[in-house]
């Protein structure tokens, strides 16, 4: 049969041409001009197309800049426009194709792959093309075109979820092809509309400019190697490494005979130096500064191109306010109009209970929260319990089964379902959200909230939640965002924590976008780029994937897969505790209390898993307790 269409449209003589394609199941026919042949052009366009439609390779991460199998642009362009080319002619490339070639051949630049000119893309010094020639390479400067979209959008890795880590909640909006090839032909620059298909944020404009200088740079002069091992350099220091060193930097000296001499000048270029390798820029050259000195551009190279392809993840509009967590930089900036308002510290998930990467609208601000617990802290809190021996309640914990309030007590835990149980912490002080949380709710139940923990940001490297965002200025945030939201002054949120209701939701009447991104490398004005850590290794799992190693990549666990609650089948209750009961042959003004979580009775004798003052007793009532004044709010005393 092909070989009957491709003779058919050799001949070019008939009336109609029916090009009949079966793709993934799908049939497509469309006639040619009823009044005209088709040229030699236009017939050799379409018997390539039928050749190089008869197989497909399926795609799939050997090959993950491969364009989708069941697509058919190419065909769907041509037959549009009648199988007349846009980028060659027996001259050879028209105007639009060079334009185009210009921007292919700067794609690695942008950190995409290399986009080789086909052969055939080159004027011929004799004689004009033939009509196989101009087919040819027709038919691979639009596949180079679609190609560049398709990587330019973070076509390379169209599923991070999936492919990369649960915990990186981000899929790129790739541009259909057909639409890509339509979009770029009919413009009067067709190279800037290509080019256009990458990022358009500043951030990502920074990184690429830095990149491409990097790239043109990307050798060290051997004459400017400072050697790996020597003696610690200070400022005001004479040293023959400092010559190198100057070299290294492009810091000459202001007269010769100080080339040597370790001043002022470059101490502020090694500190920026330090700086941009996230070392610490006290301006002292040790073993760390040497070894970053010489390790070349190659590792920068790589972490700006990971960076650059998060970019490609990224929303187009990130809004004209909105909110922007770094998280290897362990910041929350808010940005107006491309200005930063408020910037501040805050602690991200730990390595094991990771902070998600994922974009959502903050739309509610509680004040005096209570803390609702997520399954995965709910089975880390009864586990604690049961190894301390202390209960839920009097650790200030409130357990609901839908609307009744129960005792932790008289629920069999090994036997539980434990989504069927509510544990929350009521608002007030000692609670695990402070005084404020920011809700902008997600699948993976995290959010941004206040600490009593202070002291933690202090630490260089904030990893200490279970996933949530801990700001240490909360309320200052708050009243920035509720002043522009509601009217200057509108709400006190000072005055609200202190007197004000606990559980106070307050709705945004303009929900604010909020961006949790993760980016190790950050470019400046400058285009100095500084350099943060990996902690959760994101940057080094976008690295293998552009590189093609995907069998080397870490995905880690599912963390929203369902909790696994096995290790509560070692929590035996044969004899549940009762609840409180005050009993008639008790004394005045004492309580009979059952054995606290972790005890564990067989036969009627209590056995413990901690030192026996846990068991059974008699005890005078502490009105204070967390737990008693718990008991008392919900029943009322």
């Amino acid at each position: 049969m092909l070989r009957n269409l491709q003779a058919l449209a050799r001949a070019a003589t008939h009336l109609f041409l029916t090009v009949i394609i079966c793709c993934g199941g799908l049939i497509w026919a469309r006639p040619a001009q009823a009044t005209e042949e088709l040229t030699p052009v236009q017939t050799a366009i379409t018997t390539a197309l039928l050749a190089r439609l008869v197989v497909t390779p399926a795609p799939g991460p050997a090959k993950p800049s491969a364009l989708p199998a069941t697509s058919d642009p190419l065909t769907a362009f041509y037959s549009a426009r009648d199988f007349t080319p846009v980028w060659v002619d027996a001259n050879g490339p028209t105007r639009a194709a060079r334009l185009v070639l210009s921007t292919l051949a700067a794609a690695p630049d942008n950190g995409l792959d290399e986009m080789h000119a086909p052969a055939n893309a080159v004027p011929l010094t004799g004689g004009r093309w033939t009509a196989d020639q101009v087919a040819a390479a027709e038919l691979e400067i639009s596949t180079l075109v679609m190609r560049y979209a398709h990587q330019a959008r973070g076509g390379r890795i169209a599923e991070p979820a999936s492919q990369l880590s649960s915990y990186i909640d981000r899929r790129p909006v790739l541009a259909d092809p057909a639409a890509v090839l339509a979009a770029v032909s009919t413009a009067a620059q067709p190279g800037a509309v290509l080019a256009a298909y990458n990022p358009q944020q500043p951030q990502f404009t920074r990184l690429q400019s830095a990149y491409a200088r990097l790239r043109a740079s990307a050798q060290i002069d051997p004459a400017a190697s400072v050697p790996r091992d020597g003696v610690l350099l200070v400022p005001g220091m004479r040293h023959g490494d400092i010559s190198a060193l100057r070299k290294r930097l492009n810091a000459a000296a202001v007269s010769p005979e100080d080339d040597n001499l370790y001043d002022k000048d470059l101490v502020a270029a090694v500190k920026r130096f330090q700086e941009s390798a996230d070392l610490n820029d006290d301006g002292f050259i040790g073993p760390a500064t040497r070894k970053a000195l010489n390790a070349g551009n190659a590792t920068k190279l790589a972490t700006i191109r990971a960076n650059m392809e998060q970019w490609r993840w990224m929303p187009a509009n990130l809004g004209d306010t909105h909110l922007f967590v770094n998280i290897p930089q362990f910041t929350i900036s808010l940005q107006r109009n491309g200005e930063t308002v408020h910037n501040e510290r805050v602690i991200t998930g730990k390595s094991d209970t990771q902070t998600p990467i994922f974009s959502k609208a903050l739309s509610t601000i509680v004040l005096r929260p209570s803390w609702k617990l997520p399954d995965s802290i709910k089975l880390e809190k009864l586990l604690a319990a049961q190894r301390n021996g202390r209960s839920l309640e009097d650790q200030g914990y409130v357990i609901k089964k839908g609307k009744r309030t129960i005792d932790s007590g008289d629920v069999d835990w090994s036997r539980a379902k434990l989504a069927e149980y509510e544990i929350f912490q009521p608002s007030g002080d000692g609670n695990a959200l402070g005084d404020v949380k920011f809700l902008f709710p997600n699948k993976h139940s995290v959010y941004l909230h206040d600490t009593p923990s202070k002291a933690l940001f202090n630490a260089s490297e904030r990893l200490f939640s279970h996933g949530c965002i801990r700001l240490r200025n909360p309320l200052t945030l708050a009243q920035i965002l509720l002043d522009a939201d509601k009217g200057a002054s509108a709400i006190d949120t000072k005055w609200q924590v202190n007197k004000g209701p606990g559980s106070n939701e307050i709705t945004l009447d303009r929900p604010v976008p909020i961006h949790i991104g993760y980016f190790s490398a950050w470019a400046d004005d400058a285009l100095t780029v500084r350099i943060f850590a990996d902690p959760y290794g994101h940057e080094e799992r976008v690295r293998l994937a552009l590189d093609n190693k995907w069998k080397e990549i870490d995905k880690g666990d599912d963390h929203l897969a369902a909790i696994d609650t096995w290790e509560l089948k070692a929590v035996r209750v044969v004899q549940r505790p009762a609840v409180v009961r005050p009993s008639a042959n008790r004394t005045a003004g004492y309580r009979r209390y059952d054995a606290p979580m972790g005890v564990t009775r067989v036969n009627a004798k209590p056995t413990f898993s901690k030192p026996s003052f846990f068991k059974s007793y008699t005890a005078p009532i502490d009105r204070n307790s967390a737990g008693e004044i718990v008991r008392n709010a919900l029943s009322g005393r």
